[in-house]
């Protein structure tokens, strides 16, 4: 094959590549009243960090996920009160497998986030990049004394990354939501991080029983070699 053939056909299978993979990191673009209107429940809180991977289909995403626990500290819409929420982002890190799709909940670089969720099964789901906001505690701080309001918590969070809306439409949606505290209640962990905290379980243990054989097997070998060798020289004396 000449060379220009060459070349040509390793490019078609750049682009097809280069291709493919846009094609899946591409997701349904929202503003901010899409993601109002379409959430089961918006919160703001803190990112108590992964909690979790596992490898199925959460609301649409196949593969490998990873789960978070969300530490509550206001809810903006929607019945949940608990003051933990987990939440589920498509890839994990500690996976060689990766697509475009995938993202996590502090690759915005804050660790306290204003959450559009819908609800699947025990866990949540982002809309959408899209419907994780970064976000910065202010100095400020609510009093007990104080009616809790919009304005309020406005006063105590700043956006730092509204993604492809403007601050000001977040910032309206804030001033005029009815924001209400957490529970001392504690959410469910997701059964998908049960099973599999109980699989690494068995793992563990698994290793833990054949290092022990290993071991014995070793112990017995070297004592019947210490044997022969003793009864070896006993019958050269």
């Amino acid at each position: 094959m000449k060379s220009k053939e060459i070349v040509l056909t390793f490019a078609i299978v750049l682009f097809i590549l280069f291709g493919t993979t846009n094609s899946l990191g591409s997701w349904v673009g929202f503003n901010v009243s899409d993601l109002v209107q379409k959430s089961d429940v918006i919160l703001l809180g803190n990112i108590d960090g992964p909690v979790g991977e596992s490898k199925g289909v959460a609301d649409g995403i196949t593969g490998w996920v990873t789960y978070w626990r969300i530490e509550a500290t206001y809810y903006l819409k929607g019945d949940q009160r608990t003051k933990d929420v987990y939440v589920v982002t498509p890839g994990a890190k500690n996976k060689n497998v990766r697509s475009s799709n995938d993202y996590s909940l502090d690759e915005w670089g804050s660790s306290s986030v204003l959450l559009f969720l819908r609800k699947d099964g025990d866990s949540y789901v982002p809309l959408s990049p899209q419907g994780v906001v970064a976000v910065e505690k202010s100095e400020y701080y609510h009093r007990s004394d104080e009616s809790l309001n919009g304005k309020g918590i406005l006063a105590e969070f700043t956006i730092t990354n509204p993604q492809t809306n403007t601050m000001g439409d977040f910032e309206n949606f804030i001033t005029t939501s009815v924001p209400v505290m957490p529970t001392d209640a504690s959410a469910s962990l997701p059964l998908k991080i049960q099973s599999s905290n109980k699989l690494d379980n068995i793992i563990q243990n698994a290793i833990h029983y054949k290092m022990w054989i290993i071991m014995g097997v070793f112990i017995m070998g070297l004592t019947t070699m210490v044997l022969l060798f003793l009864r070896h020289r006993g019958k050269v004396s």
